[in-house]
């Protein structure tokens, strides 16, 4: 089946209180609802699996988030909008949250962002 899309308005405050919740997450307003409603999206299948593999690294270990995903197997199958998605949310997760142990590994700037297991 071919990709769908739903549109339906919010008020201003409605529209905030999404966006924020959306920007602390790291992802765009539609990926934020879509994953609210859905709860088992794939984009949630693929920051769990993210999330999973970094946390088996040995220490001092360096990644990116595409190399973290191609040895998953997964990396071809993301569309590249959520591809994006996936590193800015990562970069969210790990710069907001110190418990997970990663750090940025080099210049953040640069592409793909590479990280270290501390």
């Amino acid at each position: 089946m071919a990709e769908q899309t739903i549109a339906f308005g919010v008020s201003g405050n409605e529209y905030a209180e999404i966006k924020a919740k959306a920007d602390k997450e790291g992802i765009s307003v539609p990926q934020y609802v879509k994953a609210q409603v859905l709860k088992e999206s794939s984009f949630n299948k693929y920051v769990q699996l993210l999330l999973k593999s970094v946390a088996t690294l040995p220490p001092r270990s360096t990644f990116s988030v595409r190399s973290i995903m191609e040895e998953a197997g997964e990396w071809r199958d993301i569309p590249k909008g959520r591809k994006m998605a996936l590193g800015r949310h990562f970069y969210t997760v790990i710069t907001t949250n110190k418990s997970l142990n990663v750090e940025i590994f080099g210049d953040e700037n640069s592409n793909p962002v590479m990280y270290r297991k501390t």
